[in-house]
């Protein structure tokens, strides 16, 4: 069987004809449809039945809109068959034989992937003919076994999730097949953010091309990919990019794409190209393709050369930016109420916050809006991950772990490398609140560090730290700043989750931090982590910059010391936020 997936938002007057093409298809009994309803703002129950008289087809619902990569990883978590093939919820296949030529080429071949072309049709009603294209998911198929093996899956951006998501099929070792004909059809659909054509979308799309490459690049690195698929798609990326550069060089947002591309050109570096001539090769055929679809200006003669752009990355530093902190925190629903409290302590005491990353499993809409007026009132970029979907690429079913007091999002600080495209983040757990500025933490030098925290002294009573391999301090994962940068090279989350799959911890995450990265800590003052029991009391209150409640949550704060500053949090959050008071 075949799973047809089809990610839709409010397609409700495109998606007939897109089912249409699939009830057309001469293989159609061995499919699966799914339409994969994106939060629209009806279901496709009417499709549904009128459809369900030709093809087996269901209606896979999502309470919040996450984007097409959500959509499409949700359909393939909820369906089964041995291929998957996609299609948008406006397009058509482009003849009753598409499905049917895709799935015989990849079987005969003994492939993961089997390659087709298609037909793009552009608003004037031409077409234009996409050969043997690796960056859309059109005319496409792919074995499930190969991408399970590989835990290859979506991320959850809005644009350009297609291209990330095909650039880690490429970079491990698949087998792809190629077909010479046509099989899919782009169609033309003036409310597509995608056909959108101005500059100012073209432009801030490029922050979505860019994360997806650095986070395939990052995700290749840690599965220990064949190297020179790394260093080739670092290099090429490096040449598009420098072209629109070139091509926006009048934005005034110019320097955003120097910031994106700045994981790429260190990558680039870790992983170099030796071969010249295959270098040439490469850049040559790069060139070509960037003077053709990105920028039209004379390649011989660019404003500034592709050695210069890479200065400009190399020694790139803006302020509004580099001394901007990134922020993760992560709860399961549960505890929902209690990450809103210290995600507001830590707005209302900081305001050098450029993004912060919340992995979160609420789908309620009260949540919701309260995290929409956060990001409102503050001008801040939250960006929100279920966990839930990548928790079973780290732990394994058999993890002695995998039941432990903690829920899996505790493991989610151990994700972060993955998910955070920026060198260096600040995590706090849900149980804290910020009651001054931590920005001076950021600007501390981690260069030979893994991650900083704050001595957990309650630790030292359990007698066993030897036993795990632990010899001097141990610190308290609730207040972290990590490097990621240095934990990325040397592929520290590989350590840290074959720890947690072979060996049964007391506190998991937090002791596979220690037990690996021990020697390369850098342990701060107490104030950054004031936990009563755990860490160090400090006489002079004043000082404190965080106050962590960890321990059993029975009546919440009520039986902790400084649970007054709790409270008082909580009030002006329910006030100001709650409320709508902004």
């Amino acid at each position: 069987m075949i799973d047809v997936i089809i990610p839709a938002y409010n397609a409700h007057d495109t998606i007939e004809r897109t089912l249409f093409s699939i009830a057309f298809q001469k293989n159609v009994d061995d499919l699966n449809v799914y339409i994969v309803n994106d939060a629209s703002e009806k279901d496709y129950s009417n499709e549904v039945k009128f459809f369900k008289n030709f093809m087996n087809i269901k209606e896979l619902k999502l309470k919040i809109n996450g984007g097409p990569g959500v959509a499409r990883q949700f359909g393939i978590d909820k369906s089964n068959s041995n291929y998957i093939v996609f299609i948008d919820a406006d397009d058509v296949f482009s003849n009753p034989f598409s499905i049917k030529i895709l799935y015989e080429n990849l079987e005969n071949s003994n492939a993961d992937v089997v390659i087709s072309s298609f037909y793009e049709e552009l608003e004037d009603g031409t077409t234009k003919e996409h050969i043997d294209d690796s960056i859309w998911l059109h005319g496409k198929m792919y074995r499930r076994e190969f991408l399970e093996k590989n835990h290859i899956k979506f991320n959850n951006t809005y644009a350009n999730e297609d291209n990330g998501f095909n650039q880690l099929v490429l970079l491990h070792d698949s087998q792809i097949a190629t077909v010479d004909e046509f099989t899919y059809i782009w169609l033309f659909n003036e409310n597509s953010i995608t056909r959108i054509n101005n500059h100012e979308y073209s432009f801030d799309g490029l922050e979505g091309y860019l994360y997806n490459i650095t986070w395939a690049l990052n995700i290749a690195i840690e599965h220990e990919c064949y190297e020179p698929k790394i260093a080739t798609l670092a290099f090429s990326t490096l040449i598009a990019t420098y072209y629109y550069y070139i091509e926006f060089k009048n934005n005034v947002n110019k320097d955003d794409l120097i910031k994106w591309a700045k994981r790429i050109y260190e990558i680039s570096i870790e992983y170099p190209i030796d071969n010249e001539e295959e270098k040439m090769e490469i850049w040559n055929n790069q060139i070509l393709y960037s003077t053709e679809n990105i920028c039209n200006r004379d390649k011989y003669n660019p404003p500034i050369s592709f050695n210069q752009f890479l200065e400009k990355i190399q020694y790139y530093e803006n302020t509004k930016y580099n001394n901007k902190m990134i922020i993760a925190m992560a709860c399961t629903k549960t505890w929902y109420d209690h990450l809103v409290v210290g995600l507001y302590s830590l707005l209302e005491t900081n305001k050098s916050i450029q993004k912060i990353y919340l992995f979160v499993e609420t789908e309620n809409e009260r949540d919701i809006k309260h995290l929409n007026r956060l990001k409102e009132k503050y001008n801040v970029e939250l960006k929100l991950i279920n966990a839930n979907n990548y928790f079973k690429d780290y732990i394994n079913d058999d993890s002695p772990n995998n039941n432990s007091f903690f829920t899996n999002y505790a493991f989610c600080k151990l994700m972060l490398p993955d998910f955070v495209v920026e060198d260096k983040v600040v995590y706090l757990d849900t149980d804290t609140i910020v009651v001054k500025d931590i920005s001076d933490v950021w600007n501390y030098d981690m260069t030979d560090y893994y991650m900083a925290g704050v001595q957990d002294h309650g630790i030292h009573e359990r007698g066993n730290l030897e036993e795990i391999g632990i010899k001097g301090k141990y610190i308290n994962s609730g207040f972290l700043v990590l490097n990621l940068k240095k934990i990325r090279k040397d592929n520290i989350p590989k350590k840290w989750f074959n720890i947690i799959n072979k060996k049964e911890l007391i506190f998991p995450d937090q002791d596979a931090l220690n037990m690996v990265c021990n020697n390369k800590t850098l342990y701060l003052p107490s104030m950054y982590n004031v936990c009563n029991g755990v860490t160090l009391e400090i006489e002079n209150t004043s000082l404190a910059k965080v106050y962590h409640y960890a321990g059993i949550k029975d009546n919440w704060v009520i039986n902790f010391r400084y649970a007054e500053e709790w409270y008082n949090v909580e009030e002006k959050f329910y006030k100001n936020v709650v409320l709508g008071e902004i």
